[in-house]
């Protein structure tokens, strides 16, 4: 039976310690969302469409430049926090498995995971269709079968947010909040807040803060698909699939 993580058990020290964590991710946010974006990196960006072109990678995208520049520049935003919460977790003592990593029904964990992230997809194509957009599905239909990018979105996107928002510090931020609901909401706006610090969202509108609103809706239904596994793989697998999908129509 797999031990389930109590999310109770948590004191003040982790509760500062996962402010840290949301404070680094933070600032990350706000250099990779406003300054980074207007530099260029083109060294590394040729060497990431060598590497991709080598593999065949290439046909998925218009211009594997934009691609290349966003992993590029956007490396640390996905290294830096997960690197921080593996650091905490050896100085706390704390299991890989308070943060969803398991050792068994993995497999099951993923295929649930890619499954509500295809749900996930469809209800958002879907609402977008009836808001007049009547070439999204045939823009669906267009996606070329692909193996790596989805993958690629799993581990560069969904794997970091959901360790860092769902796992660590939805159940750390209990030694400073105890309500249940206040520390969910907390984080939902925490998960919200690094995506506002980027420059997409400005200048504001009607439909970006909708967009917003949406991204706290998101962590409750990434939170959870998390809690009901008890499995950070079926959050992230999730996660990622959702925004390959979403990004690629």
């Amino acid at each position: 039976m797999r031990e389930k993580e109590n999310y109770h058990k948590y004191n003040k020290i982790d509760g500062i310690l996962a402010v840290c964590v949301f404070a680094v991710s933070l600032c990350l946010s706000y250099f990779l969302g406003f300054t980074s974006m207007d530099q260029s990196i083109p060294y590394i960006e040729e060497q990431i469409i060598s590497l991709f072109e080598s593999i065949g990678f290439v046909s998925h995208f218009v211009n594997m430049c934009d691609w290349a520049a966003f992993i590029a520049q956007t490396f640390w935003g996905w290294t830096i926090p997960p690197l921080v919460i593996i650091i905490i977790l050896v100085a706390r003592k704390q299991k890989p498995a308070s943060v969803g990593f398991r050792r068994h029904h993995n497999l099951c964990a993923c295929l649930l995971g890619i499954a509500a992230g295809i749900l996930t997809a469809l209800v958002m194509i879907s609402v977008l269709f009836l808001e007049g957009n009547h070439e999204i599905f045939s823009d669906l239909m267009k996606l070329k079968p692909s193996i790596v990018l989805p993958l690629l979105n799993v581990l560069l996107i969904g794997l970091p947010e959901e360790l860092e928002f769902r796992a660590f510090l939805q159940s750390r931020i209990t030694g400073l909040i105890h309500n249940r609901w206040v520390a969910i909401l907390t984080v939902g706006l925490m998960f919200m807040s690094v995506h506002l610090l980027h420059r997409k969202y400005y200048p504001m509108s009607i439909g970006k803060m909708v967009s917003c609103l949406l991204i706290v809706v998101f962590h409750l239904w990434y939170l959870f698909v998390y809690r009901k596994t008890d499995n950070i793989l079926a959050a992230a697998f999730c996660h990622g699939i959702y925004d390959y999908l979403i990004v690629n129509v």
